[in-house]
């Protein structure tokens, strides 16, 4: 997946929660991302696992192993908290 596509579906997910009011820090579950995101029909699951996995390169996320399904969570850094209010 090239750079372009990883920053819109990343942009896309920032976007989404944003509005689901998450702050910094706050846990949310892998699976409710997923869900969300298929639902709205903005990526593949192997392209969401993927960005969500660069994002935590990046430094705009935090994963945690465990949660719904084995899937884990996720929380927004300082950095991915004020990028996911920029859009």
């Amino acid at each position: 997946m090239n750079d372009v596509r990883k920053q819109e579906i990343l942009s896309q997910v920032l976007a989404d929660l944003a509005d689901m009011n998450i702050g910094p820090n706050q846990n949310v579950p892998v699976k409710t991302v997923w869900i969300r995101a298929m639902k709205l029909g903005i990526t593949s699951s192997a392209e969401l696992e993927a960005v969500l996995s660069w994002a935590t390169e990046q430094g705009l996320l935090i994963f945690t192993p465990g949660g719904i399904s084995g899937l884990g969570s996720i929380a927004l850094t300082d950095s991915g908290y004020e990028q996911s209010r920029s859009h």
